[in-house]
């Protein structure tokens, strides 16, 4: 089963080549507690989109484009669920005029893109299947 991590990995890949202007949060992860505290100091919050694209999408609905990774289904695994701290940014995000949206895998992540507009071009290596 592919991993949040390995789906980022890929669409990272794919943003790059779409040469958005675009980054990713440093939010997910285990981190020891000192860590931890030193990156909340600096100002990291909790349920902050993994991949904010500030490129505005083409279809011209929204300022710009946050999508919360999650796994989709797989193998007896459960569907990647949102946590209430990225509800709450989903939803304010929705509030400035951003398109805000959770993908369930790395396709449903493409197809979301698609939608807004953007032209892309899969990299995968990874199975069809396991994305």
């Amino acid at each position: 089963m592919i991993t949040e991590a390995e789906i980022q990995k890929e669409l990272a890949l794919i943003l790059d080549d779409a040469n958005l202007l675009w980054t990713a949060t440093a939010n997910g992860g285990k981190r020891d507690k000192r860590t931890a505290a030193s990156l909340k100091a600096q100002g990291l919050k909790p349920g902050v989109p993994d991949i904010l694209i500030f490129t505005p999408p083409p279809s011209g609905i929204g300022s710009g484009m946050a999508i919360e990774l999650k796994r989709d289904q797989a193998a007896g695994k459960q569907r990647g669920r949102l946590s209430p701290h990225q509800r709450i940014w989903l939803e304010e995000l929705r509030s400035l005029g951003w398109r805000a949206e959770v993908a369930y895998g790395l396709n449903h992540a493409l197809e979301i893109l698609a939608s807004a507009g953007y032209i892309l071009h899969s990299h995968s290596t990874q199975k069809k299947g396991d994305i």
